[in-house]
């Protein structure tokens, strides 16, 4: 994909996002996008609250961000003191998610 396609791309995903979708929850949101040299592009994990590098240009495509610290896989994040203390804070997400992909389910009468 080329560097134009891939503005449009992030732009039209934004513009998205901030109008809002009906039925989802707004009262949790992701962190900021890192602002790191290294890596131009990144896809968001909500399970673990950190992004991924998804530029394949970059040494670090397919590792973990998190604190300023890229981790080559999820061993080695969840092993970091600096996550390991961030997940037993409140700033981390709760697991219990409301909207849609919640896992949530009901049943008809």
């Amino acid at each position: 994909m080329n560097q134009t396609k891939k503005v449009v791309s992030k732009v039209a995903a934004i513009a998205f996002m901030s109008m809002g979708v009906a039925g989802c929850s707004s009262s949790e949101s992701q962190p900021p996008v890192p602002e790191d040299r290294n890596c131009g592009a990144w896809d968001y994990d909500g399970d673990d609250d950190v992004y991924k590098c998804s530029d394949r240009s970059s040494s670090y495509h397919g590792s973990y961000y998190h604190a300023g610290a890229y981790y080559s896989n999820k061993n080695q994040l969840y092993d970091s003191k600096s996550y390991k203390g961030y997940r037993n804070s409140s700033s981390f997400k709760s697991s219990s998610r409301s909207g849609f992909g919640s896992g949530s389910h009901s049943s008809g009468g």
